[in-house]
């Protein structure tokens, strides 16, 4: 019998890491595979599957900001159209679609520039004097009024929907990319999707106008809860757990069964391989601080984790190490956090190595503090004390308080018994203590104590990323 033929679609360096051993062995000893990306990762997707005998295609992306930009456009007005499925979408809508949010920022920037000089509690981006900060105002105004005529003019009643289509029609499709894809005709096209991705819409498209079936691999925690509605829905779609289902069928409109548990192969891998061992950080004891992309004080709460630390002998020889998040935009004091004798470890920081890196770090290390971040969900799967960030920041339209309580993917993180949450700033002594007693005992025996809750949130797995995902391609074809 024929083997049936699956294409699995590479969007980025990201994505990388569904190129390993174990997933090409499994796809390809039960499907007749082919391996889709963009020609600018021809080299590094060539070396992982010549000696495996796997064929690839490369594809020219053509669309430019302006695209983009009409992407995100649509995003939004979806967004809002459904801004009553999730809490999440009400945040996002907050952030970026009032003028509250506006007047807020233009208050914050400036409050934060006059009573706090740590560097890098400000994006580098803020404005600087209060005329930039008047332009911004201005600018951003405008750009609302534009947002406030879409969501009107698109959000409700047959006539919007329709003009919402002609919206979408307008969209230039990445045209060699279906060309492909015509050319091979799979009978299942799988990709990593971040669920706010214009390739996913380039995708399903091509395979339902082909008679192709399509499968999207959610990639992030957040995805199904807080980017949007799809602009089109796919065949079938991936899960991390029980929660993430709820959202693909309650927020994102998935019917049941076209929504199957799966994860993601970075997080797979704290299940099916041994970490720890030879040290990668060559600090000893360490408290591993993960920094967020958004703009919360980092620097202030180091330092005063710092204090901490040294005025209680308690803790020993222990030291803080930074991980600021790879898409961090503010400054970083070297000196002043060299001086508190806090490491700031950027390691493979944007290398597709990093993802094996933090883990190791994680591993390593003692306990972990920081805002909610899926890194932080990977540490408490890895069964670390971790120390949540949940305090309110006045004015800020990022408060990690705020993000905590609308995040709707956060909901339940409290039934994880080695999570200490501080929501208050002054609670941060006595949870370093409790955090610092639970790192004495075995990850294994705290997973052991919380596994119902970690389970709902990402399945424990039985066998490596690449099988799991072999077995839901077949389910799928024979269905």
């Amino acid at each position: 019998m024929d083997k049936k033929k699956l294409a699995l679609v590479i969007k980025g360096r990201s994505t990388l890491n569904y190129v390993t051993p174990n997933v090409i062995h499994s796809l390809s000893n039960q499907f007749e595979l082919l391996v889709i990306h963009p020609k600018s990762l021809e080299s590094e997707v060539t070396a992982r599957i010549t000696s495996l005998s796997i064929r690839s295609r490369g594809f020219e992306e053509i669309r430019d900001s302006y695209d983009l930009a009409h992407f995100e456009e649509l995003f939004s007005i979806l967004r809002y159209k459904y801004i009553r499925r999730s809490k999440s979408f009400k945040y996002r809508h907050r952030r970026f679609g009032t003028y509250t949010t506006v007047i807020q920022n233009l208050i914050w920037f400036g409050f934060e520039l006059l009573y706090h000089q740590d560097p890098i509690r400000l994006p580098s981006f803020a404005p600087s004097t209060l005329s930039e900060n008047l332009r911004r105002f201005v600018i951003d105004s405008r750009n609302l009024v534009r947002k406030k005529i879409s969501f009107l003019k698109y959000s409700f009643g047959r006539k919007g929907k329709q003009d919402f289509q002609k919206r979408l029609r307008l969209i230039r499709p990445e045209v060699e990319l279906h060309r492909i894809l015509e050319e091979t005709l799979p009978d299942l096209v799988a990709f990593p999707s971040y669920s706010y991705d214009p390739l996913d819409y380039d995708l399903i498209n091509s395979c339902k106008n082909l008679g192709i079936k399509s499968l999207s691999i959610t990639e992030n925690w957040d995805n199904l809860s807080s980017k949007s509605t799809p602009l089109v829905f796919a065949d079938h779609i991936t899960s991390w757990g029980e929660q993430t289902s709820e959202h693909a069928i309650r927020i994102q409109g998935y019917k049941k069964d076209a929504v199957h548990i799966l994860g993601s192969p970075r997080i797979h891998q704290h299940f099916n391989e041994k970490y720890g061992g030879e040290s990668h950080s060559n600090l000893g004891k360490a408290i591993l601080f993960l920094g967020a992309s958004h703009f919360s004080r980092e620097q202030s709460i180091l330092l005063t984790l710092s204090e901490l630390l040294r005025a209680d002998s308690f803790y020993g020889d222990v030291q803080i190490v930074y991980r600021p998040h790879p898409h961090h935009t503010q400054k970083i004091d070297l000196q002043r956090l060299n001086e508190a004798n806090i490491h700031v470890n950027t390691d493979n920081l944007s290398d597709i190595s990093s993802d094996k890196y933090l883990t190791n770090l994680i591993s390593e290390s003692l306990l972990v503090i920081g805002p909610y971040t899926t890194a932080v969900l990977e540490a408490l799967l890895l069964g670390k004390p971790v120390i949540g960030l949940a305090y309110r920041e006045p004015l800020s339209v990022y408060s990690p308080r705020r993000q905590r309580d609308y995040f709707v993917h956060l909901n339940e993180l409290d039934l994880i018994g080695h999570l200490i949450e501080v929501r208050k700033l002054g609670n941060l002594k006595s949870a370093l203590r409790t955090a610092f007693e639970l790192s004495s005992h075995d990850p294994r025996e705290l997973k052991s104590r919380s596994k119902d809750a970690l389970n709902y949130f990402y399945r424990n797995p039985k066998n490596p990323f690449g099988e799991d995902l072999r077995n839901l391609v077949q389910y799928i074809l024979s269905v």
